[in-house]
């Protein structure tokens, strides 16, 4: 911060530190849209506050309440991240609560190794909540000398935790995207049904797991590539145009369940009991369609259906009178 950027604004005075401090807090905040968010953010407090040490910190363990930095900085200089525990830090009584005060004396206060290996003298801490209020962290500054003004550093440190509030909360939902999206990964490449994902509009296809590939013959690209229409028999309705009905209707109506006749790549025709489904993935309307081979038991229902059909041919045609009774006698 210079003394040209505080003239920029007619409403700050230079030779007034209160203003001077908020206005750098303001605009390290309005100008840290890095990859490095928590570093310029700790860097920024430190300056404002004219202090030694600052650090944003995240719960890495709720059941020993360790706190684990995102960043922290020393005399203007980012320093490695770290992991303390809460019991007996003053950080304890800010965590989820209130913002935190100590602007002398906070080594006899709260005898933690950690402020003694800092040499600190006052300390100050504002703790950070998601957007619906569950405690995440807090970001604290340590000065080796007395912290004279309450009001400052609260302003400050808040202006500084809410932009750090949000940056964590969206890192935390990052995280959890993509712990979701292995997740879901990790399961639809293990599923022993075929599986595929198709365009909600268009019908086309997306993915496919490796059971698809191996069942319908051709490789992950090829399936990418090609459309319902290659892989059905062609056969009315087992055409393009029936399958994209069907999808309509499952955006519609919801899930449809029904028979297929399908194509693979070296000719063969088999039977599939397919289920799709409208579902969101990425935040994006996808098909996801389920298919499981049919084909053993659509041929024993036609072996059946033919046998049954050979013998009431040969009943009907018999020149004897033929009864049939079950085993209580009935005809």
């Amino acid at each position: 911060m210079n003394s040209q950027t505080l003239a920029l604004d007619p409403e700050i005075d230079p030779a007034d530190p209160a203003r001077a401090a908020l206005l750098c807090a303001s605009e390290a905040v309005a100008n840290s849209s890095h990859e490095d968010i928590f570093q310029i953010l700790v860097l920024g407090a430190t300056e404002a506050l004219d202090a030694d040490i600052a650090w944003v910190g995240v719960l890495a363990d709720t059941q020993a309440e360790c706190i684990a930095t995102m960043a922290a900085c020393d005399h203007g200089a980012v320093i490695p991240n770290f992991q303390y525990l809460l019991d007996g830090t003053p950080c304890a009584e800010v965590l989820g609560k209130h913002f935190g005060y100590y602007p002398t004396g906070v080594q006899t206060l709260f005898p933690d190794r950690l402020l003694t290996t800092l040499g600190a003298e006052g300390y100050a801490a504002i703790p950070l909540f998601d957007s619906s209020g569950q405690a995440m962290g807090l970001m604290g500054v340590v000065d080796r000398k007395p912290l004279p003004d309450r009001g400052l550093t609260e302003a400050v440190l808040r202006i500084f935790s809410v932009r750090a509030a949000v940056e964590v909360e969206r890192r935390n939902t990052d995280i959890a995207r993509r712990h979701s999206e292995e997740s879901y990964r990790s399961m639809f490449e293990a599923a022993e049904d075929a599986l595929f994902v198709h365009d909600a509009d268009t019908g086309a296809i997306l993915d496919v797991n490796p059971k698809a590939c191996a069942v319908y013959g051709y490789s992950r690209e090829e399936l990418l590539k090609a459309d319902i229409g290659l892989l059905s028999s062609g056969v009315p309705p087992y055409t393009l145009e029936h399958a994209v009905g069907l999808i309509a209707r499952a955006k519609r109506e919801g899930p449809v369940r029904m028979e297929w006749h399908r194509r693979n790549k070296d000719g063969s025709l088999h039977w599939d009991e397919v289920y799709i489904k409208l579902v969101k993935l990425g935040g994006a309307d996808r098909i996801l369609a389920v298919t499981r081979e049919i084909t053993e038991r659509k041929e024993r229902e036609e072996a059946l259906r033919k046998s049954e059909d050979r013998l009431r041919a040969t009943v009907e045609a018999a020149l004897d009178c033929i009864i049939g009774m079950d085993d209580q006698g009935r005809i």
